[in-house]
């Protein structure tokens, strides 16, 4: 557990966050028996992560820049 403690907070809630929706897939999977379904969907929202990513890093960008302009 200590090299917790040496990790910074974004990187601890990102393996917080990734265990959560491996949880989240597997009652998924246990609920309704449908590996297919969930698998096909965890590659379609895998695919569209970049875009994601891309639209979440403008709009604060953006949003930052603003900020900066009115100080």
């Amino acid at each position: 557990m200590k090299f917790l403690k040496n990790m910074g907070w974004r990187v601890r809630l990102g393996i917080f966050l990734v265990i959560l929706s491996a949880i989240l897939y597997l009652m998924d999977i246990l609920i309704f028996h449908d590996a297919e379904h969930v698998f096909f969907y965890m590659g379609i929202d895998t695919a569209f992560l970049p875009i994601e990513i891309l639209l979440v890093v403008l709009v604060i960008e953006s949003a930052i820049s603003e900020r900066e302009k009115r100080l």
